[in-house]
Parts: structure tokens; C-alpha cells; sequence
């Protein structure tokens, strides 16, 4: 028994690494909520928050500043659009949509047509959810957006509608999407646990939520399956890193950070350096260079 409880404990602690991870100066105490870089310039990033705050570096974030975004509702959610100008766009409280073009220099409104909080937008195919299953669309660039069929009531938190779409939210609720997420469907998670992020790609599928759950499918959804993260703690974000879906990167509540290279049958907890709750972490062109967010206006 004594042999066994310290092999336990001796693979535990060699998951745990110093993964490189530090703290970076946001000027701000604002609790943010969502970190997106420039996909072909890492350097480039662009935080949010709560009461309007966009946060923006030019140099790896040796400098963050505040931009101004015209409002003072919660945004949850920053993305940066592959397509020409590579505007950039936030949604948040009472349905709002904000889009930049020129590096957050001027934000300006979008109009929604929606009250309720916008939760996620997609980096591709333009799809935005939030709560009450309100699901919203943009055929015109996110210059103009547009409802659609939603079978849930329930909060959506996250979207993926590139390669494969689905939706994630309260109580576990998964809803799967055809063609450019144009027609949704429900589906059928196993769990009732709230989920709170997936990636930016979906060629494999992964949503992350409360009390440690991490569920992934190899059938774009039809099926999904828990996945053993070690930990009870609420993970809030899930991101690939270089568009490979073996290697993994999710953050959550109490400075968790966690990383899988071999698609998530081996989790390894990482030293974030803080205890604060990580709502968002995105890489995109190498494991080098990443960024999360999180209360108090934390950056790593």
C-alpha cells in the first residue's frame, strides 16, 4: 500500500512543471475575460473585460494599453478575423458587437438585435452566442448580424465554426451545426455539467466546463467521451496550439493551467505563478508564445 501511494504521488509531481509562464503588467484591475492574438504576428494581442476594457500590446505585452472601447458593458469575448483587414471584433453585455479595423485605434458599434449578454464569437463563418440559446450570424463580414434557429433556451458559452461546428453551455448542452453554422441541431453531451470553452479549430472536438470536465468526440460531435483532467477545479478555456489538435493548452479557475501533447490521454498541470481564476488562453503558431487572462486584470 505505502509502494503505492508513493508512485501516486511521485507522478504527480513530475506533471507538475515550470512551464515558463509569468506575469505580465496590465494596468488594469478589471477582471478580463477574453485574450486573442494577431494570427500572424504574436506580438499583436488584444485583451477584454469587464466595463468595457479592451486591453492592446504591439511588442509581446512588455506594454498593455488601455483602448478606448465606447462602452462600459461587460465584453466577453475578442477574436481577430482571418479575412482582408483582419478586424478584429468583441461582444459582450446587452447584446453588444464591437469591430475594429485599423489595430483598436477606433471601435465601433455594431448593431445587434438582441438585449440578452453575447458569450462567444467564432474566429471564422461569423456565428455569435449568449444567453437564452440566442444564436446570431453575419454573411456581410460582422458588419450586419441576423438570428438564427436556436433549439435551447439554455446559455450558450463558447462556439467553434470552423472545420466542424458546435456550440457549448449550461448544463451540458452541445448543439452541432452544418455547413457554415447556418442550421443547428442538439446534441447530446452525457453530462450536465455547465461548459464554459472550446478552440478555435473543431477538425477534433474538445469542450471543457465545471468541476474538472474536459469531454472530446472524433465524430464531430455525434459522440462524446470524458477525459480525466486530475483536477475538480472549473476549466473556463481550451486552445490548441499550431493548429494541432494532440497538443493542448486549458486554463480555469484558481491559476489552473494545463497542457496535453498526445490529445489529451495525459494531462500535465503547469506553474502559473498565480491563484487567481484564468478565464481565457490562446496560442496559434507554436508553443512558444502564449497568453492567458483572468481576474484582477492578471496577464501571463
Amino acid at each position: 500500500m505505502k509502494i503505492l501511494i508513493y508512485i501516486s504521488l511521485l507522478i504527480f509531481t513530475t506533471l507538475e512543471a515550470d512551464a515558463g509562464w509569468f506575469q505580465q503588467n496590465s494596468g488594469t484591475s478589471a477582471n478580463l475575460r477574453s485574450v486573442i492574438f494577431n494570427h500572424g504576428n504574436e506580438n499583436i494581442a488584444w485583451a477584454c473585460g469587464e466595463n468595457g476594457t479592451i486591453l492592446y500590446t504591439s511588442n509581446g505585452g512588455i506594454n498593455w494599453v488601455q483602448q478606448n472601447s465606447g462602452t462600459t458593458a461587460d465584453l466577453y469575448s475578442i477574436v481577430f478575423m482571418e479575412i482582408s483587414e483582419g478586424p478584429v471584433y468583441a461582444c459582450g453585455e446587452n447584446g453588444i458587437i464591437l469591430r475594429t479595423s485599423n489595430n483598436g485605434s477606433n471601435w465601433n458599434v455594431i448593431p445587434s438585435i438582441v438585449s440578452v449578454t453575447l458569450r462567444d464569437i467564432s474566429d471564422f463563418n461569423f456565428v455569435a452566442v449568449g444567453d437564452s440559446g440566442v444564436i446570431l450570424k453575419s454573411s456581410n463580414q460582422g458588419l450586419n448580424w441576423y438570428s438564427l434557429a436556436s433549439p435551447t433556451t439554455k446559455n450558450l458559452y463558447a462556439v467553434c465554426a470552423s472545420f466542424s461546428n458546435y456550440i457549448a453551455g449550461q448544463d451540458g448542452t452541445i448543439l452541432n451545426g452544418i455547413g457554415s453554422g447556418t442550421i443547428w441541431s442538439l446534441g447530446v453531451s452525457g453530462v450536465t455539467n455547465d461548459l464554459y470553452g472550446v478552440p478555435l479549430f473543431g477538425s477534433r472536438d474538445i469542450t471543457v466546463g465545471e468541476d474538472g470536465l474536459i469531454l472530446r468526440s472524433t465524430n464531430n460531435g455525434t459522440n462524446w467521451y470524458t477525459q480525466n483532467s486530475f483536477t475538480q477545479r472549473s476549466i473556463r478555456s481550451t486552445e490548441y496550439s499550431v493548429n494541432n489538435t494532440s497538443r493542448i493548452y486549458c486554463t480555469g479557475d484558481s491559476g489552473l493551467i494545463l497542457k496535453t501533447t498526445d490529445s489529451g490521454i495525459h494531462w500535465g498541470f503547469q506553474n502559473s505563478g498565480t491563484d487567481r481564476d484564468l478565464y481565457s488562453v490562446f496560442f496559434y503558431l507554436g508553443d512558444n508564445t502564449g497568453y492567458a487572462v483572468g481576474n484582477n486584470g492578471t496577464i501571463l
